[in-house]
């Protein structure tokens, strides 16, 4: 298991209230948004680039969330 830094166990919160569903998976989460019609988005747990979570945000975003 990775260990997870606080903005993300947010943000897992806040995408979990609106309904997403997330798989775990080997070096992330899968998060599915609830229409069936949106794109997927991976987010990898083991960044490395410090844009990496914006880049994140954006991608849920652009699949329907509130983040």
């Amino acid at each position: 298991m990775i260990p997870i830094d606080k903005d993300l166990k947010k943000l897992r919160k806040t995408l979990l209230a609106q309904g997403a569903r997330i798989d775990e998976k080997k070096s992330g989460w899968m998060i599915y948004p609830p229409d069936k019609e949106r794109d997927p988005v991976m987010i990898h747990l083991t960044n490395s680039d410090w844009r990496s979570i914006k880049n994140a945000r954006a991608m849920l975003r652009r699949s329907g969330f509130d983040v």
